[in-house]
This record gives structure tokens, sequence and C-alpha cells, in this order.
């Protein structure tokens, strides 16, 4: 394959995520694709030190605002999906408002801005183990359960 200088401005890559379930074990992996911004190299130094920079500081300041969370870097750079689901198992379109919702779900902005990360080096997707997609209800749910401490409960 050669080299084009002109690509897209993003790009979709594979994702996998686990959830907590209702009898606190991790989910098994749920895949789906999402639509990352494409950033030049600097963009992308300053995104993995952002992130760096957050995690050695909420050790010390759960309330720091210094770096970038990873709900922020997923907010900035994250464009659209494939295989993410709402009622009725029908595909979800992508909005801001959705993705609120998808990031509201406790660690998924965490593994997503991980994934991203390893999307710059071309790691693999790893084993084809999992469920297709992510539910919207599930999703729901699990934002749910993060504010008021409810639990889970998954579908399939």
């Amino acid at each position: 394959m050669s080299f084009r200088l002109d690509l897209s401005p993003d790009y979709l890559w594979p994702v996998e995520i686990t959830i907590p379930t209702e009898n606190g074990e991790e989910s098994e992996p749920i895949k789906f694709k999402l639509r990352f911004l494409r950033v030049s190299d600097k963009e992308a130094l300053e995104f993995t030190s952002g992130l760096n920079t957050y995690a050695r500081c909420i050790q010390d300041n759960p309330n720091t605002e210094e770096g970038i969370t990873p709900r922020q870097l997923c907010e900035e750079l994250i464009t659209g999906w494939d295989d993410v689901l709402g009622p009725g198992d029908e595909p979800l379109e992508f909005t801001p408002s959705n993705l609120s919702i998808v990031l509201d779900v406790a660690t998924v902005s965490g593994q997503i801005a991980k994934q991203w990360a390893e999307s710059l080096t071309g790691a693999p997707e790893g084993n084809s183990k999992g469920r297709p997609a992510i539910s919207f209800a599930e999703a729901a749910q699990a934002a749910k359960r993060s504010k008021n401490g409810s639990k889970v409960k998954r579908s399939g």
C-alpha cells in the first residue's frame, strides 16, 4: 500500500470494553467501532501528554484540573461510531448527547482513551470473542448505576 497525503479527516477503529455487571464482575468484552478525528503528530503528543499529566495528578488530588481527562479526550476526538445499538437493538445515531450517555458509564472513557492511544501505534484489535455491540439501554443503565449505586442489568 502506498502512503497517501490526502488522508480522511477521521478513521474508524475497533474498540473493546468491559463494564461492571450486577454481580460485581466485568462483563464479557463488548465490541464496537469508533470514528476518531485524525490528529497531527504534535496534537497526538499533546493529548497523550495531557492524559499522562491527569493520571499522575489525580492520584494526589481527585479534583485536579491538570491535564486532560479521558472523557475530555473522547469528547474531542470521537466523531462517529458503528455497532452501537439503541432501544430495540436498532443502530443508535451518533450525536453529542448519545456520546455523553455512553461516556457516563463508569470506566468507559478511560478504556476508550487507552485504545485511541493504541490506535496511533496500530495495536491489534485483540481476540475475536465477545459481543458485537454495546446496547444503548445497557449504557444508560450503567450510567444511572454509576450515579446512584444501583445494579446494571445486561441483556443477552
